[in-house]
This record gives structure tokens, C-alpha cells and sequence, in this order.
């Protein structure tokens, strides 16, 4: 079950000793809430790159219940997980849709494909100019 790989200063393997203690990914799910980086961020030094020491990562407490509940609460939040990062997707792809739409709209706006014009507007630009000096003789409405 080892995998070869390099571990240097800055990064570390946590390891189960008692999997009948602790589910791993139980334990993984408790690792990436917000609280326990809270509390890892307290304990940090330095400033450009905070560092935490194993002697401090092995000081703080990670509650655990029963081993069926870790299974329990930890297929539900994997659940959970999924369903975010599945949002998170459909999310990014409708932003970058929504982006190119956008430029394809500005792109017929300025070409002046955007709506069917007649023969009789003329080019845009008149009809942009025709639009400025109609409001700039409107008189504006009072206010009560």
C-alpha cells in the first residue's frame, strides 16, 4: 500500500495506526472542514509560508464516534462532496457559456447584426446618432 513518492519539509502523510479506531475516509472528510484548517492556521508560524510542525499537527484533536458512524457520516458527506463538485461543474460551464454569449452579442451589436434594421435606418452609427440627439431633447420629468 505505499506509494513511491518524495515527501519534503513542507508536506506531509498522515497515517492510521488503528483502522478499527479510525475510518480513513472518515478522517479525510474531518481533515478538510473548515474548523480543523482553522485550527491548524492558529497554530502556524511564519509568514511567507506559514509552517506547522508534526509535534503541533499530532497536538491537534480530531473527536471521532463509533467506526459506523465514521462510515455512516462519511459515505454521506462523499455524497455531499459529489453533489458539490458536480454544482461547481455545471456552474463554471455556464459561466464560460454565458461569457461567450456575451461576446457573441457585443460582436452582432457593433456589426450591426444584432436586430433586422430597414433600408431606411441607415448605417448604425446614424441611427446611434439619431438615438443621442432624440434624448437630449426630451425634457426631463419632474420630480415631486
Amino acid at each position: 500500500d505505499e506509494l513511491p513518492a518524495l515527501l519534503n519539509q513542507r508536506v506531509g502523510r498522515v497515517r492510521i495506526k488503528d483502522q478499527d479506531l479510525v475510518e480513513p475516509s472518515f478522517l479525510e472528510e474531518v481533515l478538510r472542514l473548515s474548523s480543523v484548517r482553522k485550527d491548524w492556521e492558529r497554530i502556524a508560524y511564519g509568514s511567507a509560508q506559514p509552517n506547522i510542525s508534526s509535534t503541533q499537527l499530532c497536538s491537534v484533536s480530531v473527536p471521532y464516534p463509533s467506526a459506523e458512524d465514521q462510515k455512516r457520516i462519511a459515505a454521506a458527506l462523499g455524497q455531499y462532496s459529489s453533489l458539490v463538485e458536480t454544482a461547481r461543474e455545471i456552474v463554471f460551464r455556464q459561466k464560460d457559456r454565458s461569457a461567450q454569449l456575451r461576446r457573441s452579442i457585443l460582436a452582432r451589436a457593433f456589426s450591426g447584426r444584432l436586430v433586422p434594421g430597414s433600408p431606411s435606418d441607415g448605417p448604425p452609427d446614424s441611427s446611434l446618432n439619431r438615438f443621442i440627439k432624440d434624448r437630449s431633447n426630451r425634457q426631463p420629468a419632474r420630480q415631486q
